[in-house]
């Protein structure tokens, strides 16, 4: 995640503000740099500049764009129930 979030910023350098940019690698630098690996992908989830590259990648392939929302809606659904079964 930080790796493809990394490439994706650089990719994307030219479409994105500069503003997003600077806030994605400082982001990306500060999760490196926390120490605590084991769980970055959390707080990587959280990262604004890499949902909006994201979409930018999948609006030029609408049915991947489609693959990957639904896995994501999965995901959510599985996160959703299990917090629910939690007491």
């Amino acid at each position: 995640m930080i790796l493809g979030g990394g490439y994706l910023l650089w990719y994307l350098r030219k479409r994105l503000s500069i503003t997003v940019v600077c806030f994605g690698f400082c982001s990306l630098a500060l999760l490196i740099n926390s120490g605590a690996l084991q769980s970055v992908h959390r707080y990587a989830y959280g990262i604004v500049s890499l949902s909006i590259e994201l979409g930018l990648v999948l609006s030029s392939q609408p049915p991947w764009g489609y693959a990957v929302m639904t896995l994501f809606a999965t995901f959510l659904l599985y996160m959703a129930v299990k917090f629910a079964a939690c007491r």
